[in-house]
C-alpha cells in the first residue's frame, strides 16, 4: 500500500508504507546480506587449512619456466611409433593453462629435500578433487623411452605406453614427491596433497593429470606434492621408504636380478597398483637401478624471474 502526502509548497508525495514494498525487500535483503558476512567470518576454518605460517614460506624464489625444458601446450608422440598408437594417443587438443593456479618456486630451505632445486606452489586455493595441471610430455613405448629419465609417468600398461616430461613438458613436471617437506611448505605433513590420474578424453585419447587430494583443498601458496610410489624410490633410494640399497650395478647377475624385481612391481593399470610415482592411480615413473640417483629428479635451472607472480 501506499499513502500520499502534501508538503508545505503544495506538492504531493508518494511513500511506501505496506509489508510488500520495493523498498522493504531491498532492506531486507540487504539486512539478511550483512548477517551472512558476519556468520561467514565467525565460522572457524577447518584446522586442516590452518598453516602453521603464511603461504609461500620464506625460502622460495618464483621462477619463469627453464630455458633449456621444451614448453608444450599438449603432449607429442615419438614419430617412431607405430601408426595406430599413434592415432590412438595423440592429443586431440591443448591441456588447459594451469598459470593462474600454479607458479613454479626455487626452494633454499636445508630441511627441504629438493633444496637448491625446484618445487610447484598454488597460486590460489584449489578445490579437493579438481584438477590442477594436465602432465605433458613425450608420448612413448618401452621400446623408445629414455632409460634414465626420472620424468616417465604410464599412460597405459597394456599398450606399454607413457608420458616423458625430461626435455619437454609444461608445469606438470615440477611436482615434487611429499616424503621429507618440512611443515612450513605443505598444511598436512607427511601426506600427499595431490595425486596423479589417468584420464580419457572424449576423443578416446588419455592424458595424466595432476588432481587436488580428495579430502582437502590445497591452500594459496602451499606446495603441491605427490606420491612418487614405492619403485621409484626403491630404483633409486629405497632407504626413504625404509628398504636396504640396491646391489651395486657392479655386480651384474644380482643386478639384472633387481632389475627384474622393480620391472615385475612397475606394471600399472587405470585401477591402479603398487608402482609408479602413484601407488595408487596408477600413474608413475619406471624406476630402474641406473637410473640418477636425484631425490626429486628436478633438473637443475638459474634463476630468472625471483618477482612474486601477480
Amino acid at each position: 500500500t501506499t499513502t500520499t502526502t502534501t508538503n508545505s509548497m503544495g506538492n504531493k508525495k508518494r511513500s511506501a508504507t505496506g509489508s510488500g514494498s520495493k523498498q522493504q525487500r531491498v532492506a531486507a535483503a540487504l539486512r539478511q546480506a550483512r548477517e551472512k558476512t558476519k556468520r561467514g567470518a565467525s565460522q572457524k576454518t577447518p584446522a586442516h587449512h590452518q598453516p602453521n605460517q603464511a603461504f609461500p614460506p620464506s625460502g622460495v624464489a618464483w621462477e619463469a619456466f627453464p630455458e633449456d625444458v621444451e614448453r608444450l601446450s599438449r603432449s607429442r608422440v615419438d614419430a617412431r611409433l607405430d601408426p595406430a598408437l599413434k592415432k590412438k594417443y595423440t592429443p586431440c587438443s591443448d591441456a588447459p593453462d594451469a598459470s593462474k593456479r600454479v607458479c613454479i618456486g626455487r626452494i633454499s630451505h636445508a630441511d627441504h629435500p629438493a633444496n637448491g632445486q625446484c618445487g610447484l606452489f598454488a597460486r590460489q586455493r584449489l578445490p579437493k578433487g579438481s584438477l590442477i595441471v594436465e602432465y605433458v610430455g613425450l608420448i612413448s613405448t618401452g621400446e623408445y623411452e629414455s632409460k634414465t629419465s626420472d620424468y616417465i609417468l604410464t599412460l597405459d600398461g597394456t599398450d606399454d605406453v607413457s608420458v616423458d616430461a625430461a626435455t619437454c613438458g609444461n608445469e606438470g613436471r615440477f611436482v615434487n614427491d611429499f616424503r621429507g617437506i618440512p611443515s612450513t611448505f605443505i598444511a598436512i605433513p607427511k601426506k600427499a596433497n595431490a595425486e596423479f590420474r589417468v584420464r580419457t578424453m572424449p576423443g578416446g585419447w588419455k592424458c595424466m593429470g595432476v588432481f587436488v587430494d580428495a579430502k582437502r583443498d590445497i591452500v594459496a601458496g602451499e606446495e603441491i606434492c605427490v606420491s612418487y610410489g614405492k619403485s621409484f624410490w626403491r630404483a633409486r633410494h629405497p632407504e626413504v621408504i625404509g628398504l636396504d640399497p640396491l646391489p651395486d650395478a657392479a655386480e651384474p647377475e644380482t643386478a639384472t636380478a633387481a632389475a627384474a624385481t622393480i620391472a615385475a612391481t612397475a606394471t600399472f593399470t587405470e585401477q591402479g597398483g603398487e608402482g609408479g610415482r602413484n601407488n595408487t592411480t596408477g600413474g608413475g615413473t619406471k624406476g630402474r637401478p641406473g637410473s640418477p640417483t636425484k631425490l626429486t629428479g628436478l633438473q637443475e635451472q638459474t634463476p630468472t624471474d625471483l618477482n612474486t607472480p601477480s
